[in-house]
């Protein structure tokens, strides 16, 4: 349609003279530019206003407004992300007692907590030619753990039960690869599921290497105080009550060309800086910065692709000192 109504125009000021040709050319001009700029508004109508806009076209003196927030600590208490961790209790004393062929398990006669003396018969095994095999305790001890029962099958090599000939006893447990862990000799403090009110305190004794696809990390801490509880038993170790995870907007979450992940922090000045930020998981519509940021920074709640470093943010007005009056008496009139 635009280009009919251009054709019309320029066939009736189209003549000899160049007068007409350059007013021909002017008006084909001035109908573009209303036609491209009725278009162009319908475009901008239908996309996202952008968080970030210019006070000043002097890229000097652009200031921006963008949300911005500060870097808070959860609470510790909660189902908050790294409160706790699983584990379970074993000791350096312990001996699986395994069957040296495969067969059936006819008879276990050993039961958790019961005292056996080394050479001790605590049940039987039908090998695949019909054989009665005993099973029998290597070692002095208390049963601490039963992997199997009668009726089931087992190979060389599988764990029938577990005999404990000491009283120590270790807390093994596995902490999230994304999770930052704590230190050897720092305090940690562990729980029994079921048994929330009694907790015991632990010392970590080291942290070891990745253990599965998902990264997570091995850990053994000692008990400050012998404990009772039994071997192979299931654990919550608490993490260090210090502080909660730290926790951000899931949108102040941005990366740079080369994937890596950042937070654009708001300096001293009001100026923005990318810094790399290492994430954790996410919690609800927030998630844990692990590395990167400490507690009470201020970043950009919603990164955009506008942001770069050294913009200039509006100074924030000052908040009114708390207890302190306002100017005059305080009522909205005219003495």
């Amino acid at each position: 349609m635009f280009n009919k109504r251009l054709e019309r125009t320029l066939s009736v000021l189209d003549g000899p003279s160049t007068r007409s040709k350059a007013l021909a050319a002017a008006v084909a001009v001035l109908l573009a530019a209303a036609m491209g700029g009725a278009c162009q508004g319908t475009s901008d109508n239908a996309r996202a206003i952008s968080p970030v806009t210019q006070a000043s076209d002097d890229p000097s003196q652009r200031e921006y407004t963008v949300p911005v927030e500060t870097v808070g600590a959860a609470p510790v208490e909660g189902q908050q992300p790294g409160t706790s961790w699983p584990g379970e209790v074993i000791s350096s004393g312990d001996i699986d007692v395994q069957p040296q062929r495969e067969g059936t398990i006819s008879q276990l006669t050993a039961r958790i907590g019961q005292a056996v003396e080394q050479g001790q018969g605590i049940g039987s095994l039908k090998d695949l030619s019909g054989a009665d095999i005993p099973i029998v305790a290597p070692q002095s001890g208390v049963v601490s753990a039963a992997f199997k029962k009668a009726g089931d099958f087992v190979e060389p090599g599988d764990p029938v039960v577990s005999i404990n000939s000491g009283t120590n006893r270790t807390v093994r447990f596995h902490i999230p690869g994304n999770a930052t862990p704590p230190k050897p000799g720092e305090a940690l403090s562990v729980i029994r599921p079921g048994f929330p009110k009694d907790p015991k305190k632990l010392t970590l004794i080291g942290v070891g290497g990745s253990l599965d696809k998902n990264g997570s990390l091995q850990a053994d801490a000692d008990f400050v105080e012998p404990v009772d509880w039994p071997i192979h038993g299931s654990v919550r170790v608490l993490t260090p009550t210090r502080s909660g995870p730290l926790l951000v907007s899931l949108g102040a979450i941005s990366f740079d060309d080369q994937g890596r992940s950042r937070v654009w922090v708001v300096g001293a000045d009001d100026t923005l800086e990318a810094r790399p930020a290492k994430a954790g998981r996410s919690v609800g519509d927030k998630i844990e910065i692990l590395d990167g940021v400490s507690a009470g920074t201020r970043i950009v709640s919603t990164a955009t692709e506008e942001l770069r470093p050294g913009l200039k943010l509006p100074r924030a007005e000052a908040a009114p000192t708390p207890g302190k009056k306002p100017a005059g008496d305080g009522h909205n009139h005219t003495h």
